[in-house]
């Protein structure tokens, strides 16, 4: 949904803070309002009337061509399409479909209000709006093993021990067993069930 023009209220001309340069109930201070929704930032200052924004725009970087594509702004020579001595501009919402396409626009009709209507697509250059480039996703923290619970020993009451480490089981003996305790400097002992199973002992990575 496209966000309303926020200065139609006040003295036509007089400054509209979000369209800075760009006078208030303007067609200019229309576009560079709907512009700047594209944009993701203020419009570029000081293009002038609407007969001078192809040319400022390209010097801007802009990318101007006769090409009509939803989010640009178009831009309609003077003395063209019904627009006056110094040409107009308006926000592109559509597709164009037989030669029209759907715009929003300020001063046109009524005059220094807003409208929407179908205008012609022909004889007008178009401003191509990139939006930003989307910010990268924030790195999440690599997951840091606990020390405590690394090593899992479960006895099921089936020979030797089921031992889940690092996410893994693997089949113990009861030699090796032996061994973990050695190697631990304390015996193994009963701290709990998980399951079906008896938890016997956890331990740091040995």
């Amino acid at each position: 949904m496209t966000t309303p023009y926020p200065c139609l209220d006040g003295p036509i001309d007089s400054a509209c803070p979000q369209t800075p340069t760009y006078p208030r109930r303007e067609c200019t201070s229309g576009a560079a309002w709907w512009g700047s929704q594209v944009l993701g930032k203020t419009w570029p200052l000081n293009w002038g009337n609407a007969d001078n924004w192809p040319s400022a725009a390209r010097a801007a970087g802009f990318v101007v061509n006769g090409s009509c594509v939803p989010n640009s702004v178009m831009c309609i020579p003077p003395n063209t399409n019904d627009a006056g001595p110094k040409g107009h501009v308006a926000f592109v919402t559509g597709t164009p479909v037989n030669g029209k396409v759907s715009v929003i626009e300020v001063n046109w009709k009524p005059e220094y209000g807003w409208d929407s209507r179908d205008a012609a697509v022909a004889n007008c250059e178009y401003i191509h709006i990139a939006a930003p480039a989307p910010k990268p996703p924030i790195p999440q923290p690599i997951p840091q093993e606990d020390p405590t619970d690394m090593l899992y020993l479960f006895n099921t009451g089936a020979p030797g021990i089921w031992c889940l480490y690092s996410g893994k089981y693997f089949h113990v003996t009861p030699d090796d067993i032996a061994a973990f305790e050695a190697l631990m400097a304390k015996p193994i002992q009963t701290i709990g069930a998980v399951g079906h199973a008896v938890l016997l002992a956890t331990y740091g990575a040995p």
